[in-house]
């Protein structure tokens, strides 16, 4: 991420305990990455769940390992521009 100028050093995955049913609450969209058959149901009543398979890159043979994580960003990237443009304009 640092390649593209995104500074993520200070991140930490959580899991889904870590979650208040509050924040779970207010959410509208819940967008999973991981392979649909392993991903965790996220408990939220509101939000639209999507889910985007992009391959795990840290399961990628170690001599391609930078370039799986460049293709998983570049993904997710085109992913979120995508659905950005799909919203309706806000107010």
């Amino acid at each position: 991420m640092k390649e593209v100028g995104i500074d993520i050093s200070a991140n930490t995955s959580k899991s889904i305990p870590d979650l208040s049913p509050n924040f779970l609450n207010s959410l509208d969209y819940v967008i999973t990455l991981c392979a649909e058959e392993v991903c965790t149901v996220l408990p939220s009543k509101t939000a639209k769940k999507l889910h985007w398979p992009i391959p795990d890159p840290a399961s990628a043979p170690e001599n391609d390992k930078l370039t799986a994580f460049r293709e998983a960003r570049e993904s997710i990237q085109l992913k979120l521009k995508e659905f950005k443009s799909s919203l309706p304009p806000s107010r």
